[in-house]
């Protein structure tokens, strides 16, 4: 638990966001080492405090080839310019020591998140993009409603994720956050992408944001009893695609001129294991198609079980 950025001497417990996000990623990579990063409640004061503390959260995070997965944001317009390059330098500083950031889009669809120091209930709902987000050097996480069959797994269907203000536990409509930058151009990686305009498109990626599909999270009411409740909003989406989004193992595979996952299968096995270790075997086993698991007959009237991830990997 790392302590500095808190300004207190006994910080407070985690709350629920931190739990969650914290729940997911142990649950997704039991073996990972996760640290959590505090960070004051003056951060929502104004936005100078908040770009300076999330910017030292940020550095306090760069360890060479690990993910940062951050679950808060502010609309873009809320911050300077200076301000915006404070963020920017902790980015580009997490970028050269091959960091991952990661954060979720906001639960407003196409509303940016109201300012630092914003009264509750009285923001302005006006159109745009949230930071980090917006910051090409992050991965912006979005939210879907996620189906699948409850006795195998299998995938049925996935939508964006919107909730009517009488569903939402926000008490308004909630929906995942995107839209276009207003400050950032579009990057190169987003060249070619339908509908894209001339800046940053947010998001790049989604996962199961819906309260009522999501993973279930064991919380604390305080004392000895425990409470079970769904994760739910886009905060949800930023963490499961921590575990396995390490940048650094991302260079090494460009390195080795492996671009898709059959390329990735023609690596001698014995590679992959020194480069990636065990973890990375098993994901080399399975892009060679070797999947252990037996086969498992469709149920009745239920949809049939999705095939391997292996089966229509590119070539």
């Amino acid at each position: 638990m790392a302590a500095a950025a808190a300004r207190s001497a006994s910080p407070w417990l985690a709350n629920g966001e931190e739990v969650e996000d914290t729940e997911i990623v142990h649950a997704a990579a039991p073996g990972a080492a996760i640290r959590e990063v505090l960070i004051s409640d003056q951060a929502q004061d104004s936005p100078a405090a908040a770009s300076a503390d999330v910017a030292a959260a940020l550095r306090l995070g760069l360890t060479p080839g690990a993910v940062i997965s951050f679950s808060h944001s502010w609309g873009e317009r809320c911050f300077t310019t200076a301000e915006v390059a404070q963020l920017n330098s902790a980015l580009q500083a997490a970028r050269s020591r091959h960091v991952t950031v990661i954060n979720s889009s906001g639960d407003l669809g196409a509303v940016a998140n109201p300012c630092p120091g914003a009264v509750a209930g009285t923001f302005p709902g006006v159109r745009g993009v949230n930071l980090l987000d917006a910051d090409p050097l992050v991965l912006a996480a979005g939210g879907t409603s996620l189906q699948a069959s409850q006795s195998t797994g299998a995938y049925a269907s996935e939508s964006v994720w919107n909730s009517p203000p009488g569903q939402s536990a926000l008490g308004f409509s909630a929906s995942s956050g995107g839209g276009f930058s207003q400050i950032f151009p579009r990057p190169a990686y987003q060249d070619g992408v339908a509908g894209i305009g001339a800046t940053r498109g947010v998001p790049d990626v989604a996962a199961d944001a819906d309260g009522g599909t999501g993973m279930a999270m064991a919380l604390s009411d305080g004392g000895q009893s425990y409470i079970l409740a769904g994760t739910g909003g886009d905060r949800a989406a930023a963490p499961p695609w921590a575990p396995g989004l390490s940048s650094e193992a991302f260079r090494r595979l460009w390195l080795l001129s492996v671009r898709t996952i059959g390329g990735f299968a023609a690596l001698p096995a014995a590679s992959v294991e020194t480069r990636f270790g065990a973890g990375g075997l098993v994901l080399h086993r399975l892009a060679r198609g070797v999947d252990p698991r037996p086969p498992a007959p469709a149920t009745a009237g239920g949809p049939a079980p999705a095939p391997p991830a292996s089966a229509a990997r590119p070539r």
